[in-house]
């Protein structure tokens, strides 16, 4: 399911007319109409007000509004069956470096080209801003080899963290983007691994600046 149909079954769902929706969002029914057939879509901004109109949770919307970044949360069925997804966990859902599947927190559709054992992070630290704040998805793949530069899922200690990576000789570094945290070499004295590097990044919606 695309945002267009998302926000015609949200619609139908509420009981609401076009010419209903229209007046709430101060548009003219045909851009309602639009909205549903592909012909345009709602201003980001604005997202947030439909969605509240629609009585969907905050975000419901925005992540449809780019091609093949939609998230499910578990339980609403949103997509078709013919829309390939992976699962998406939290770091905290993994046990020995895999993700327990039964922890499952939602679906995210992704394309052809993301490899088939990949999976989605939710983002819950600070360790890696300012580019990746909580909230955001990465999506990550366990069966790629991970080159100087790429942002990896990577665990020592027991702990799972989103870190840069940094091969050095027979070693590698995992280092934050945020200067309250410190870099780690994993080493024969510091042992651990990276479990997958990161191919996607989703961004949560930012509080509009004024």
């Amino acid at each position: 399911m695309d945002l267009a149909e998302l926000i015609k079954k949200s619609r139908e769902n509420a009981g609401f007319s076009q010419e209903y929706l229209a007046e709430k969002m101060g548009v003219t029914r045909q851009t309602v109409s639009d909205w549903e057939n592909r012909r345009g879509a709602p201003r980001r901004r604005r997202l947030a007000e439909l969605e509240e109109i629609l009585r969907l949770q905050p975000g419901a919307l925005d992540v449809f509004s780019y091609p093949g970044v939609a998230i499910e949360q578990r339980g609403t069925g949103y997509f078709s069956a013919d829309v390939r997804t992976i699962p998406i966990f939290q770091l905290s859902d993994f046990s020995e470096g895999e993700p327990m599947r039964d922890e499952e927190h939602g679906r995210a559709a992704v394309g052809e080209e993301i490899p088939k054992d990949s999976y989605g992070i939710v983002i819950a630290d600070k360790s890696m801003e300012p580019e990746y704040v909580a909230g955001d998805i990465v999506i990550a793949a366990p069966s790629i080899t991970p080159r100087d530069g790429d942002d990896v899922l990577a665990i020592y200690d027991g702990c799972p963290v989103l870190r840069r990576y940094r091969p050095r000789g027979g070693a590698f570094d995992l280092v934050p983007l945020s200067d309250d945290h410190a870099t780690v070499t994993i080493n024969a004295a510091q042992p651990g691994m990276v479990l997958a590097v990161v191919l996607e990044h989703r961004r949560k919606r930012r509080p509009a600046v004024t």
